[in-house]
């Protein structure tokens, strides 16, 4: 470092030529982008996490850093590190038996300017330490509950991208990043539930409503922390400055949206003349998107994995010996048994067309949105079923005639068809089992809407669907479901 910084604070100053114009400027370093064992680096301090000091920034000791009340915090700076180094007292604070550069360059308290890394603090280090504790206070309550956990993760239902824990927490040291993000958007629902009595007596019980109301608000305050846009009453909450101060991401987003990028669309002639120009036609592109506020229906890019095909005169027996397969899935057979059914009263209510004799029904197993959302209707997707949950946009007019929420209600993927009639468009549809509120009041249980199957169904046409959801089961118990609104 001190080879690449030496040439530009050796001198009195820096001369530089911008449009034929020479510019006088005197360098000052404001903040360094990194993220945890980069800042380690620049700060001389311990990489390691079992340090007694392991905030680059902070003196907070390794048994504190778990207590979000503390009122008196001393931060790391150039005077008190260097009074710790010159008096062979590094290793008190965990500092490395190395005189730092930083310290003898102008303006800049090396510590603080270290942006802190969220990643690394949160994803790797709070949230890795929250699942530890959780193991630790559920082993202490009752032994069989760290079991009970790693059989829910097991049967977490499937979703698109998204990582499955067969083996539960048992590999919780080899997580990276990305999985712990994955993990943390699931707990709140496997530890639901887990547990109602003291029934060991044990000192200091935790309710299980208190644990589960940790991982919900977790989720929260991590969400917030990776949102872009804030509302007054968020910024009121943020006691030690804007949350965007904690992550590294938005120096490197900025830099990768507004240089990197459009540097590689260019020629690389004119560079910056090119880079202007772009960046003009985005912000134009982004005007006019804004302005059209009229939702568009989604789009069906097209289906796949076609599965059969009848005539509407020989449904009724084809799918009477389709119900009879064994290898057919029960949600699958719902949908052949509603089907005909279905399909009558989209035409008479929908469709307003009467005397259908004759069309072609052509299923299929995967449909893929315009958004780039995948439905699967499969009975076997990688040896296991597939039915996916979709949320459905309600027309203005029928918003108030049920209960919804923000204008969307849920249903269960039974079958997905593309139907051919004479004379008439095509039709795309899909035949939904809908969700419904469990109860009318208390809808919602950690921010999530709580649902019930109910036996009712409809074709709908694809194009009605928003996006797909992930709906989890309440664990041990009947016909509820929560719709998981930490995925976005």
């Amino acid at each position: 470092m001190k080879f690449l910084l030496d040439p530009l604070f050796a001198e009195k100053g820096i001369d530089l030529e911008v449009d034929n114009k020479t510019f006088w400027f005197f360098p000052r370093i404001s903040t360094i982008i990194c993220d945890w064992p980069e800042a380690a680096t620049f700060s001389l301090v311990y990489k390691s996490t079992n340090s007694n000091f392991p905030c680059h920034f902070c003196l907070i000791s390794k048994t504190l850093l778990a207590d979000t009340d503390l009122s008196d915090v001393t931060f790391r700076n150039n005077e008190n590190m260097q009074e710790y180094f010159y008096n062979n007292a590094g290793q008190d604070v965990s500092l490395e038996n190395i005189p730092n550069y930083f310290w003898s360059l102008p303006s800049i308290n090396v510590y603080s300017a270290t942006v802190p890394d969220r990643m690394h603090h949160l994803d790797l280090g709070l949230f890795h330490y929250q699942i530890e504790f959780t193991q630790a206070l559920l082993q202490k309550q009752d032994s069989s509950l760290v079991n009970k956990i790693d059989n829910r993760l097991s049967k977490i239902p499937r979703f698109q991208k998204f990582q499955m824990f067969t083996n539960g927490l048992q590999s919780i040291s080899r997580m990276t990043a990305k999985e712990y993000r994955i993990l943390m958007k699931v707990m709140v629902f496997v530890v639901d539930n887990l547990y109602k009595e003291n029934e060991n007596n044990v000192e200091n019980f935790v309710e299980n409503k208190k644990l589960s109301e940790v991982y919900a608000k977790w989720n929260k305050m991590y969400m917030m922390s990776r949102s872009e846009i804030f509302t007054e009453s968020d910024l009121e909450n943020f006691r030690f400055g804007i949350i965007n101060g904690y992550t590294t991401e938005t120096y490197e987003s900025l830099h990768k949206d507004f240089v990197k990028i459009l540097y590689r669309m260019s020629n690389k002639k004119n560079v910056e003349d090119q880079i202007m120009k772009t960046l003009k036609r985005q912000d134009i592109i982004n005007v006019i998107n804004k302005k059209q506020k009229k939702k568009k229906p989604t789009k069906l890019l097209n289906f796949s994995s076609k599965l059969f095909e009848t005539k509407l005169t020989e449904a009724n027996i084809y799918f009477c010996e389709k119900m009879n397969d064994p290898n057919i899935n029960d949600n699958m057979i719902k949908g052949f048994n509603q089907f005909l059914e279905c399909f009558d009263d989209f035409l008479d209510n929908i469709l307003e067309v009467k005397n259908i004799k004759e069309c072609d029904i052509i299923t299929y197993g995967t449909a893929t949105l315009e958004n780039g959302s995948i439905i699967r209707a499969k009975n076997k997707f990688h040896n296991k079923p597939w039915f996916s949950n979709v949320a459905i946009s309600m027309d203005s007019n029928e918003s108030f005639d049920y209960q919804s929420d923000e204008r969307l209600c849920y249903g269960k993927i039974l079958l997905m068809a593309k139907i051919e009639i004479e004379e008439k468009p095509l039709l795309n549809l899909a035949l939904v089992q809908w969700y419904d509120f469990k109860f009318e009041k208390n809808s919602y249980l950690y921010n999530c809407p709580l649902l019930k199957l109910v036996e009712l169904y409809n074709l709908i046409p694809i194009e009605t669907i928003d996006n797909i959801v992930y709906i989890i089961p309440r664990f041990d118990e009947n016909n509820k479901y929560f719709v998981n609104k930490y995925i976005s």
